[in-house]
């Protein structure tokens, strides 16, 4: 697996495929996140050049999002987005290399937590 940190200080475009995704939410009581479900799905990142922007094509859907604020944490390998769709609403990303995770925290009536399961990272300058 190639880490994150490989793509993030790179001037090129970034693609990062997926084939799972899986559905947590928050449950007051347990403090913690609880499995909701889960598909194998193949999907595809792909994180402009700047930097400033991306978009997650799914079977079904592509959705554009606005990059406002980033971090990349160097001892974790994870990259931290926080963006905003297409449509308005507010997500934070974590491209995490260790773990060949991309997790999303978003709101819908409860904090949800979507995870996808990384296939490969590669860049195209």
């Amino acid at each position: 697996f190639l880490l994150v940190c490989n793509y993030y200080h790179v001037n090129a475009q970034i693609y990062v495929s997926c084939t799972h995704r899986d559905y947590y939410t928050y449950s007051e009581s347990d403090e913690d996140f609880k499995y909701d479900s889960g598909y194998d799905e193949n999907s595809m990142f792909e994180i402009n050049m700047e930097q400033t922007m991306f978009k997650h094509t799914t079977p079904t859907i592509t959705s554009a999002y606005y990059v406002s604020s980033s971090h990349y944490d160097e001892n974790d390998d994870i990259l931290y987005l926080e963006v905003v769709s297409d449509v308005g609403n507010n997500y934070l990303y974590m491209f995490d290399g260790k773990n060949n995770l991309v997790r999303i925290l978003y709101k819908v009536d409860n904090t949800t937590n979507m995870i996808f399961t990384i296939k490969k990272i590669w860049s195209k300058e």
